[in-house]
């Protein structure tokens, strides 16, 4: 598969825009990280917002967080 360089360029411009949007906290220490993994497996809005807040713009209202875990359930 070939790929044209006006592709790759856009690829490198969304990677560098999530790059920008992703704030990476450098001294958070282990306890800290577990208790923040621990947040995000338990509440879908943060792990959203934490780890793609260039796709979250808006919070995630509670219908969908509701249908969501709803799905998740149907799927376990």
């Amino acid at each position: 598969m070939k790929v044209s360089r006006e592709n790759i360029k856009r690829w490198q411009a969304h990677c560098t825009k999530v790059q920008q949007q992703t704030v990476l906290n450098g001294f958070e220490n282990e306890a800290a990280k577990a208790e923040r993994i621990a947040k995000a497996k338990n509440d879908y809005s943060f792990f959203v917002e934490y780890y793609f807040p260039h796709y979250a713009k808006i919070s995630v209202e509670s219908f969908r967080l509701k249908l969501l875990m709803k799905l998740h359930e149907i799927k376990n």
